[in-house]
């Protein structure tokens, strides 16, 4: 296994929970099953192949984020704000309205892994993964907890 990028974080509690990433050369959404916090068991990953469409959009709307996140952490804008600057807020709302409908887990398509992230100051993205799949159908405790 090699290390890819994590091009988005929608979701982050204790680690990346759901975004897209560069699976085995493509982009796919991921979702956390969120395993036990407290457990030492990996935590277990959905994910799907998106569009290209998709994958554009996710990047787009991921930039007009760190735009905000970036004013946000120099104290030039609120989290009233939050997730856009007023000059993005139109596109991210569109984007999100796309988003919402594309970046969902194909229960067709999907496989399970587990994934270690690395933060990389050399490249972009900075987040990177490697992941593991594994099987699905045999992690009955984990399967549980993916939708």
């Amino acid at each position: 296994m090699t290390f890819e990028p994590v091009h988005t974080m929608t979701d982050w509690h204790d680690g990346p929970r759901r975004g897209v990433a560069t699976v085995n050369g493509r982009p796919h959404v991921y979702q956390s099953c969120w395993s036990n916090i407290d457990s030492d068991d990996d935590d277990m990953f959905l994910l799907s192949p998106i569009s290209d469409e998709a994958f554009s959009a996710a990047i787009e709307d991921w930039e007009i984020w760190t735009r905000w996140d970036f004013a946000y952490k120099i104290g030039s804008t609120t989290n009233d704000a939050h997730p856009a600057l007023p000059a993005d807020r139109e596109r991210h709302m569109l984007l999100a309205t796309i988003l919402t409908k594309q970046l969902v887990v194909d229960q067709r398509e999907r496989i399970a892994a587990t994934a270690v992230f690395r933060y990389n100051t050399d490249t972009k993205p900075r987040i990177e993964a490697e992941w593991k799949i594994v099987d699905y159908v045999h992690s009955k405790d984990k399967r549980d907890k993916c939708t």
